[in-house]
């Protein structure tokens, strides 16, 4: 197949579904041939495979982030662009599958994408902000707050909920709720009776694709660990990290607290108390998991 096919601005959902359909995915061995061949020899043919290969797995990562208003097939354009970039970033030498490596660039030029077209102002926007962007409407249905103008308690509770400030909490609602917004349009009044804007944002610092691959792997790294010393916990400990650590979902501290009839106080400190026993049994393995 040839590459131009889903590079091409073509609408038609359907027709570009269907065509990628016929890809056949690639071996094992010979996805870290031709990422050899990309990686030592810049041989273009090889990436172009590789890129290809993977165009269903930039589908499926479209998906996921449908319902932000944001066509389809821009999404996946975009989406494309990341895959694009992570062929020619990737190290097959570091014993990691293409589509492991691939997939946070896909999500960091989607997730991207979206934030910079849902508003006609440009907002600067740190890591923990994006995240509540793509799951603020989440956690609202799970307060029931859905469809309701947020109060100063409501604010304050999603602030709580996601270990971010009120600020953070108003400014990524307002983007949320209002599309193409005018700069100095009041978008929350605070108990002091002064209108916050849409002004004064935040500088962009968050993570780029390889920073947050990165973060993945020492991730995975210290749940491994943690699974070594739940040898060492009383149950109430293990149950507290395997509800932090160990889940698809991780639970914040007030859902662990309600769940364990605690204080959302109380399972920060055994947790505290967990990992700092957690961190002495691993000073001898010269391992850091602060």
């Amino acid at each position: 197949m040839n590459l131009t096919l889903y590079q091409s601005a073509n609408n038609n959902v359907s027709y570009y579904l269907k065509s990628i359909s016929k890809i056949k995915l690639l071996a094992p061995e010979e996805e870290y041939n031709l990422a050899l061949e990309y990686c030592n020899n810049q041989n273009k043919e090889a990436a172009q495979q590789l890129v290809v290969s993977h165009l269903p797995l930039v589908v499926k990562v479209a998906y996921s982030f449908k319902g932000y208003g944001i066509p389809l097939m821009e999404l996946i354009a975009e989406g494309n662009i990341g895959l694009i970039k992570a062929v020619t970033k990737f190290d097959p030498y570091k014993g990691y599958r293409l589509s492991t490596y691939a997939i946070w660039w896909i999500k960091a030029y989607i997730s991207d994408f979206i934030l910079n077209s849902w508003s006609l102002v440009k907002y600067g926007t740190i890591k923990s902000r994006k995240k509540l962007f793509f799951s603020l409407k989440r956690i609202k249905k799970q307060l029931f707050l859905e469809n309701k103008i947020l109060s100063d308690d409501d604010i304050k509770q999603i602030a709580r909920e996601t270990n971010l400030t009120s600020r953070d909490v108003i400014d990524i609602n307002a983007m949320v709720s209002n599309k193409d917004y005018y700069l100095d349009a009041p978008i929350y009044e605070g108990d002091s009776g002064k209108n916050i804007n849409f002004s004064n944002m935040l500088q962009d610092e968050s993570s780029t694709p390889e920073e947050a691959y990165v973060l993945k792997e020492q991730d995975t790294k210290i749940k491994t660990l943690i699974k070594e010393v739940f040898t060492l916990l009383n149950d109430r400990e293990k149950e507290i990290l395997k509800y932090r650590y160990l889940m698809e979902k991780p639970l914040s501290l007030a859902e662990i607290g309600a769940k364990l009839n605690i204080s959302r106080e109380r399972v920060r400190q055994i947790e505290a108390k967990a990992l700092a026993r957690a961190k002495d049994f691993l000073k001898d393995k010269a391992i850091d998991i602060a």
